[in-house]
């Protein structure tokens, strides 16, 4: 979300991220090259979220995978990010 923001919080739930910080993001992305017709890949839930609700503004699709934290646990590991099932959402992308 700070990626986004340009705020910086550890607490992403403390964020406030508008339609302008997205605005502000295509048009970076745009200055460095990445067309706004590649797939969009968000890194974590939250920043799907806001990629999504602002659609209007992004020409292509918005995917998303899991953010490194305490919440992926899927293999019983405590903030440990699965490679493998991070790769394989990769790759169907």
């Amino acid at each position: 979300m700070t990626d986004i923001s340009d705020e910086v919080d550890n607490n992403s739930s403390k964020v406030t991220v508008t339609k302008d910080h997205v605005k502000r993001l295509i048009k970076h992305l745009a200055e460095v090259g990445i067309p706004n017709t590649e797939t969009m890949i968000a890194i974590g839930g939250q920043a799907y979220r806001i990629l999504e609700a602002n659609k209007d503004l992004i020409h292509e699709s918005i995917e998303h995978i899991p953010h490194y934290s305490a919440q992926n646990r899927d293999n019983g590991k405590d903030g440990h990010w699965d490679t493998e099932k991070v790769h394989q959402l990769l790759q169907q992308i």
